[in-house]
């Protein structure tokens, strides 16, 4: 069976953690996306590849629950990923393709942050732990607007598997944030 023909049950048979059924969206008047269908399962890897504005931000802004798609179904480990999310939220990470970061933050006080908005047990213990895990330690006192791009990437990352999701969206990630995550994720 061809993961775009799979059915809800049968996706749920087949341990499906994302399950999306000819998912449209219209942005700004043009069809951005036109009944995409696709299964991942839990535990794969799954790399959405195409040309700049094929709708593969719009995609996984869909999936991480940032927009609604003008028609079609989505599931997220076996529940309605539309009229569920709250049930679903706190299983995903997402790392935007832009930084959004607050600026005059410094790492450490930004990973605190979110961490207390999602409600993380021992947030601050927990971030202690995920700043040594992205080897953050010598910049955790620095502002994130002092930041080179690639070092605010790995807080964007470290951000994002902080509440340590099932499922991390990454969006424009490099080979080389795609080896450091599953050394980090992989855990």
């Amino acid at each position: 069976m061809s993961a775009s023909r799979m059915t809800f049950a049968a996706a749920m048979e087949h341990n499906a953690a994302i399950t999306l059924e000819k998912i449209s969206k219209i942005y700004q008047g043009k069809q951005v996306l036109d009944g995409v269908s696709v299964t991942v399962k839990a535990g794969e890897v799954f790399g959405l590849v195409g040309p700049n504005g094929a709708g593969k931000t719009t995609l996984m802004k869909i999936i991480a629950g940032l927009s609604r798609p003008d028609s079609g179904p989505i599931t997220i480990f076996g529940r309605d990923g539309l009229g569920g999310r709250a049930a679903v939220k706190h299983r995903i990470g997402w790392v935007p393709q832009e930084n959004n970061l607050e600026r005059e933050l410094s790492v450490h006080e930004a990973l605190l942050l979110y961490a207390l908005l999602f409600g993380i047990p021992s947030a601050r213990l927990k971030v202690k732990q995920i700043i040594a895990e992205f080897n953050l330690e010598e910049i955790s006192g620095r502002n994130i607007g002092m930041l080179s791009g690639g070092m605010a990437r790995r807080v964007l990352i470290a951000r994002a598997v902080l509440p340590e999701p099932q499922l991390l969206l990454l969006d424009e990630p490099s080979v080389g944030l795609i080896r450091m995550c599953a050394r980090t994720f992989g855990r």
